[in-house]
């Protein structure tokens, strides 16, 4: 089976399709859902993140990443929301980790690694 990796000019890091369940809390409310994909500098957060209201847009929250017995959790602002499927575009939101240090994105780095060895097996 091989990984989908997805590279454009608007993006900085190859996106990978990735599905890890996730907890998002900001501005008071909680959102659990399944990540659709992922980068060094965010996600994109399915299912219950289409609830996210409009007025969490620039909103920071803690971000909790569940893969198997691992939980990352980063600080992470929502850059937009989908409320509802609209052609190719999924509901859900996305998000960028603002947290830069060294240590947060060797912890990434090896999630994503791990998650493409698991996937080319």
């Amino acid at each position: 089976m091989s990984i989908e990796l997805e590279h454009d000019n608007r993006r900085r890091e190859t996106r990978l399709e990735f599905n890890a369940a996730y907890r998002f809390y900001v501005d008071g409310g909680t959102y659990i859902g399944t990540l659709r994909n992922i980068t060094r500098n965010g996600a994109f957060l399915g299912d219950g993140a289409a609830f996210i209201p409009t007025s969490s847009v620039a909103g920071i929250g803690d971000l909790y990443i569940t893969d198997g017995d691992r939980e990352l959790v980063y600080k992470a602002q929502v850059i937009y929301v989908q409320f509802a499927k609209e052609g190719p575009f999924p509901a859900g939101a996305g998000v960028m980790f603002i947290q830069s240090d060294d240590q947060h994105k060797a912890l990434l780095d090896k999630l994503i690694a791990d998650y493409q060895r698991s996937k080319a097996i």
